[in-house]
């Protein structure tokens, strides 16, 4: 719910982050952190652009269910 304080946040979105694969991170740190685009991550690990959308999309929907 909308009530639990921020310690609470933090430590679901720790364990949120640890369901992920380690390739999901990764990927959500360029996407959100350093700001780049799916073609440039597709780009850097010389993938397509929809594995790298999926791959985040995905990840994002798995870390939205911890918080529901």
């Amino acid at each position: 719910g909308s009530e639990m304080c921020i310690r609470d946040r933090i430590e679901t979105l720790q364990k949120a982050m640890q369901s992920l694969t380690p390739v999901q991170r990764e990927r959500l740190h360029f996407y959100f952190f350093e700001g780049m685009t799916y073609r440039q991550i597709a780009a850097k690990e010389g993938v397509g652009e929809k594995n790298i959308r999926e791959s985040i999309n995905g990840a994002v929907k798995k870390i939205k269910k911890f918080f529901d």
